[in-house]
């Protein structure tokens, strides 16, 4: 390629269409001189540029914005907007993209590619693309092989598309939500794609239990919290009570029978969480609660971190919030040596986490990879309702109680167990309605009866009595309708059966789907 030339590959129009995408590609470059450049640039189909990334020998330069350009040529007057900064051109680096065109927003991290991987940048920004049209390959001057590999591209799964933007939230806990060193903790890098607005209040090494560690208690924390109630609230805990638990500082106790606080044991772990818990919900009650459950961590005691996620998930059952699961649904797991070094840091470099950690803190890929999308799901599903195809327990808000299925077609309200006539694929069909199917072989779809305004498992027949639609309420709660315009809402009676009502909605016909 002589100077100022390029070459363009399209996209296909299908992923031109799509308005959230995942990129991710590792590239090198062997360009010999600081007067030479080449590079490449993503672009959408006006020309607008989205991201770029180029080099000379001794410098790496990256863009997100610059003039619209055509791209049948790559002269100076066209160059991208760079940010510059060193690098070492013997080595390949990844380069990761989160693009989301609903907000015209982008979160970019270059990364060496090597065991020990070193962060070069990383931020979100603002773009003028509107969608990924073409690659374009750029001779900005002079000569010298790039090289792109492992070029991977994809929806990613349960895309915002918007609907978390303008919220608000607020974040309490250790150094995990904090972001130890870095300011940009796993909330930021969410808060950041998504446009939402979020308060801080976590410290490093905090606990839920009652310690006299440096970072405080995470009730405090609450208690400082400003009065405004936040569209979320998202909290973690645990991690640092680990190492309390084990040196006998105090016990892990149990799970209260009631919510009266004056029950909750406020010397052990779980009676601190609780109480935290009602704080949160007596401050805030239009907030909708998550919690952060931590990945499997090699710094700390494996049977202390099962006994205490035992009683924290046994909590959040109780009181109805949502669990983003990092331990249960990643692969994240410093216990495995590669994974420690690859995923956590102590330290910064160069003003960004390194690498080789103890294996508590995620680095901005333990971030990326791991924390992002697990929290993004659960934020989702509070907003926009199940995902077609997956498992729920679904739990009644007024009664706390859980769908439950029986003999002979009976559906009742239960408390929560693990067994599977608790669990429900929801699937949603062409027509926009869901059917509801119990998971234990041989109990089938949720079906409106005419008999006294029964709810039952039918025996495997999908018709009107067995269609639903889920429309959200008020707080993250969901409405469940059947499609026969003579049968309304799903509500629970005080005698804890499930029935069918003729249309009005009230705290009984609130239902919470919690994902298995």
């Amino acid at each position: 390629m002589g100077n100022y030339t390029t070459s363009v590959r399209p996209f296909a129009s299908s992923v031109s269409g799509e308005r959230t995408l995942d990129l991710r590609f590792d590239w090198k470059t062997a360009i010999a001189g600081d007067a030479m450049k080449t590079g490449m640039e993503l672009r959408d189909d006006s020309g607008r540029l989205v991201f770029a990334i180029a080099a000379t020998a001794s410098e790496l330069r990256y863009a997100v914005t610059g003039p619209e350009s055509d791209s049948t040529s790559a002269p100076d007057s066209l160059n991208p907007t760079w940010i510059r900064t060193g690098f070492d051109r013997a080595k390949w680096y990844t380069v990761d993209l989160h693009l989301d065109f609903a907000l015209r927003r982008i979160q970019y991290s270059i990364t060496s590619k090597e065991a020990a991987p070193t962060v070069v940048a990383s931020g979100t920004a603002s773009i003028t693309g509107t969608n990924l049209a073409r690659l374009v390959a750029c001779n900005y001057y002079g000569t010298g092989t790039q090289s792109i590999d492992n070029f991977r591209l994809v929806r990613p799964d349960h895309s915002a598309y918007g609907s978390l933007a303008g919220k608000s939230v607020y974040a309490f806990g250790d150094s995990i939500v904090f972001g130890h060193q870095y300011s940009r903790s796993f909330l930021n890098f969410v808060a950041e794609r998504e446009g939402m607005t979020l308060t801080k209040y976590a410290r490093n090494g905090a606990t839920v239990g009652p310690s006299n560690a440096s970072g405080g208690r995470i009730i405090t924390q609450v208690q400082s919290a400003g009065a405004q109630a936040p569209d979320f609230v998202v909290f973690d805990g645990g991690t640092n009570d680990a190492i309390e638990v084990l040196n006998h500082a105090y016990g892990i106790g149990t799970v209260s029978d009631s919510q009266d606080p004056a029950t909750f044991d406020t010397g052990t772990y779980t009676g601190s969480l609780e109480t935290i818990i009602h704080a949160m919900k007596q401050k805030w009650p239009t907030a909708r609660l998550v919690y952060v459950a931590a990945h499997k961590l090699g710094s700390r005691d494996w049977n202390t971190q099962l006994a205490l996620r035992q009683v924290t998930l046994q909590a959040a059952g109780k009181w109805g919030i949502a669990v983003a699961d990092v331990f249960a649904d990643t692969t994240f797991d410093t216990r495995v040596d590669a994974q420690r070094v690859a995923y956590t840091f102590d330290v910064l470099v160069g003003g960004y986490p390194g690498s080789g950690g103890s294996g508590t803190h995620p680095n901005i890929a333990g971030i990326t990879d791991f924390y992002v999308p697990v929290l993004t799901r659960a934020l989702v599903e509070l907003v926009r309702g199940p995902v077609s195809g997956a498992t729920y327990k679904i739990r009644n808000a007024a009664s706390g109680r859980y769908l439950d299925t029986e003999l002979n077609g009976v559906v009742t309200l239960a408390p929560k167990t693990t067994y599977d006539d608790q669990d429900w694929i929801v699937t949603k069909d062409a027509s926009g309605y869901w059917t509801i199917k119990n998971v234990r072989t041989g109990r089938h779809y949720l079906d409106a009866d005419a008999t006294g305004n029964s709810v039952i498992w039918n025996s495997g027949t999908i018709v009107d009595d067995s269609l639903w639609s889920i429309g959200t309420g008020d707080n993250g709660v969901f409405h469940i309708r059947n499609k026969r315009p003579d049968r309304a809402y799903l509500y629970a009676t005080p005698t804890n059966e499930l029935k069918w009502n003729t249309g009005s909605t009230d705290s009984t016909t609130d239902w919470v789907f919690e994902r298995k």
